[in-house]
């Protein structure tokens, strides 16, 4: 039960969507998630309990016998890294919002950014994090569902970039939009470029950040482990 159980977690948790638990006083401090590949939305998580049926984010059922079990996808992330990258200030951002002009959308995006890496397993290198770089904004796409333009990283940069084939910043969103999918729009290039600044950090328990301890794992325990229920090494959580 145990080995299938894993097997559908593992095919499941491909889909998972963000959930964050922040628990008052009363319920505790831990702060857990249900991680989905490249998602950015953030959804409070139900005081109800996953249920053996519950179709998680539309992945495949996870029929377990052992409540336990269920939570095995669960992932301790307090204090990880959720993504990192370029963080703007708000007068850049306000820039880029009178950019878009009458084609942006409602959802305006608190913390424009760049993502160098989602649920990264490597953190930024120490020695840039804090560290404020120009780039080029080549190009702006909106669909009616995301608005962001597409700019171009120093070559100084591009080497630890890992995220989307597009290098893009999600400027605004329509109502059930996803900030991952303005990778997908079709750029079209600005009759001239235009230069911002942003700055190197990681994003983390909903804010980003510009230093981070090098001591820290940012990578969630192993879930073989979590079923079969090994503890793990916790000193470096």
């Amino acid at each position: 039960m145990v080995e299938r159980c894993l097997a559908k977690a593992v095919v499941a948790s491909s889909n998972l969507v963000f959930r964050s638990k922040t628990n008052d006083s009363s319920r505790g401090s831990a702060s857990y998630m249900l991680i989905r590949r490249h998602s950015q939305v953030v959804r409070q998580r139900s005081a109800k309990p996953l249920s053996p049926s519950s179709n998680l984010g539309g992945a495949s059922k996870i029929r377990c016998k052992n409540t336990e079990q269920e939570k095995l996808i669960m992932v301790d992330a307090k204090g990880k890294v959720i993504y990192q990258g370029m963080f703007f200030d708000d007068k850049t951002m306000e820039k880029l919002l009178q950019m878009e002009g009458s084609k942006g959308l409602p959802k305006k995006i608190k913390d424009m950014h760049v993502t160098f890496a989602y649920l990264p397993k490597e953190l930024l290198p120490k020695a840039i994090v804090g560290q404020e770089y120009e780039i080029e904004v080549i190009g702006f796409g909106c669909d009616g569902k995301n608005c962001g333009f597409e700019v171009k990283l120093p070559n100084s940069l591009t080497e630890i970039y890992k995220g989307a084939e597009k290098v893009h910043i999600t400027t605004s969103l329509n109502e059930g939009s996803k900030a991952v999918d303005t990778g997908k729009l079709d750029f079209v290039p600005l009759g001239e470029s235009v230069r911002i600044t942003g700055k190197m950090g990681v994003f983390k328990e909903g804010k980003p950040e510009f230093s981070y301890d090098d001591k820290q794992s940012n990578q969630p325990r192993n879930i073989r482990d979590i079923m079969m229920g090994n503890s793990g090494d916790r000193s470096s959580r």
